[in-house]
């Protein structure tokens, strides 16, 4: 994938995740952890089953962010990656020569 294309899909999936997940997110992670209180209190005794599960649904919530999460940061390093270039190509054959001493 292109820096373009790594940039541009950043783009898109930090506007999802400002727009609908995150908030989508919050709200199934305090129904879990309402739920899991509400478990915690009863004396049903699948309780420790129960939750159990829900502390597995809110794990798999927070991986299904974070990985939206790394998108949005590949995105941000490819945009630098993008324009480190962009400036090093501006410059003049002596002013990259500078810019080399210190890399080999």
């Amino acid at each position: 994938m292109t820096d373009a294309q790594r940039i541009e899909q950043a783009r898109q999936a930090k506007m999802a995740l400002d727009n609908f997940l995150t908030p989508a997110f919050e709200i199934v992670e305090a129904d879990y952890a309402e739920k899991m209180i509400t478990a915690a209190a009863s004396v049903d005794p699948r309780a420790p089953e129960i939750i159990a599960r829900l502390a597995n649904a809110i794990k798999a919530t927070r991986m299904a962010r974070q990985q939206i999460e790394a998108i949005v940061a590949d995105g941000i390093d490819a945009k630098a990656n993008r324009d480190r270039a962009e400036r090093i190509a501006t410059l003049t054959p002596a002013q990259r020569k500078l810019l080399n001493i210190g890399q080999h």
